[in-house]
């Protein structure tokens, strides 16, 4: 599998963002990449455009977002779809998982 682009974008104050670490780095092991990734603050004035308005946190590998299906973003809090039916606060591994085989193929 090719090392993909992965961005993470997460609000200095968001109680998600470890979470969203945590999943970004069990789904890179699961597919045997590298714990790597760029990760940008949106309350910064150097963030690209395409990540400014994306809620926190949110995960995009080659520039696709992890979480096309989340029922809430923008420029606040995102929650994810949770295997249980439910909601989480950062993509499940698995959601990440599949993101990277897609930009593996």
């Amino acid at each position: 599998m090719r090392d993909p682009r992965i961005d993470l974008v997460v609000d200095a104050d968001c109680p998600n963002g470890d979470l969203a670490r945590e999943h970004l780095r069990r789904a890179l092991g699961q597919c045997g990449l590298p714990p790597v990734w760029r990760e940008w603050r949106r309350d910064v004035d150097f963030i690209p455009e395409t990540f400014r308005d994306a809620g926190s946190p949110s995960i995009f590998v080659d520039g696709a977002d992890v979480g096309v299906e989340s029922p809430w973003s923008g420029r606040s809090c995102r929650l994810y779809p949770a295997p249980d039916g439910g909601f989480g606060r950062a993509p499940a591994v698995e959601t990440i998982v599949q993101a990277l085989r897609r930009a593996a193929a």
